[in-house]
């Protein structure tokens, strides 16, 4: 983990400097590198790439935070083959008010993600572990994962159901207005178009 001090305090008027005031980095280093799947943006097609290091920037974040009125939902919907499909609600913040240059949204809240298709009953999540969000630059593409087995309180029949269709996590990619690529990834790591 690191911290980086800028050169400029972030209050000029303060002598003090908080951890808050500050963007902190976590940083993962493999012995044994990692696949890391991603969908091509010209080809749509999945592409791996050999990981040894890794870093993402935190931030503050409060899972207990309420939803308000102003608060944005959104809903995105995947339709595969045989019946398969992904249904997901969550939230975005207001947007931005005052002048801005772009602006691309967080995640703020999840509603919850049914997932049909894949096992005998839907698959409904909404816990924090079980389910990802990367927003693209001004959120003109999105990445979700969804790993059902981290869902809190799932039963031991859906997770043994999971192992027997090699269900381990799933990927979708949503390019806005152009195209969605959607893969399950088993439990050996290899990913097969949902």
């Amino acid at each position: 983990m690191s911290v980086a001090i800028p050169r400029w305090l972030p209050d000029r008027n303060s002598p003090a400097v908080f951890l808050g005031e500050l963007p902190v980095y976590l940083e993962a280093n493999y012995s044994k590198p990692l696949k890391n799947l991603s969908i091509d943006w010209q080809t749509g097609k999945p592409t791996y790439k050999s990981v040894k290091t890794e870093e993402i920037q935190l931030s503050a974040f409060d899972p207990n935070e309420t939803i308000s009125p102003d608060d944005l939902l959104q809903d995105r919907l995947l339709e595969g083959k045989n019946g398969k499909k992904i249904e997901i609600e969550f939230f975005w913040p207001p947007h931005p008010t005052g002048p801005t240059a772009g602006y691309t949204a967080p995640l703020k809240a999840w509603k919850q993600t049914t997932i049909t298709g894949l096992l005998d009953d839907p698959l409904v999540l909404k816990g924090w572990f079980s389910q990802t969000y990367a927003p693209g630059h001004h959120n003109f593409w999105e990445e979700f994962i969804f790993e059902p087995s981290m869902e809190e309180g799932i039963s031991e029949e859906l997770l043994a159901e999971m192992e027997e269709a090699d269900v381990k996590q799933i990927y979708l990619f949503i390019e806005r207005w152009r195209s969605t690529n959607a893969m399950i990834i088993g439990f050996d790591g290899e990913a097969r178009v949902f």
